[in-house]
């Protein structure tokens, strides 16, 4: 993450996992870590519903799309920074 930037660590981690990172990017860096907690099922259906009928114009958010096969040449272009979500087609 760049200066300034906020890293959000999620994916349902088993009890006991640890990270390990340098310190001095969070603080001469600025960087803040958080964590999330799960939503709830009716939260899902709510964005679900927000999603399927259209209320957001979502395309913005998605960089481009390549299919599966080409997933190197996605991570590739992450992590050159260009770019934020890709769609991975199978």
């Amino acid at each position: 993450v760049r200066r300034g930037g906020t890293v959000v660590l999620f994916g349902g981690c088993r009890g006991g996992t640890s990270v390990r990172y340098p310190t001095s990017r969070l603080h001469y860096d600025e960087i803040t870590v958080r964590g999330s907690f799960h939503f709830t099922p009716g939260d899902v259906r709510k964005a679900h519903g927000f999603l399927t009928e259209g209320r957001f114009e979502l395309s913005p958010l998605i960089t481009g799309g390549y299919p599966l096969r080409e997933i190197e040449e996605v991570f590739g272009l992450l992590k050159e920074g260009r770019g934020i979500k890709y769609a991975l087609l199978p």
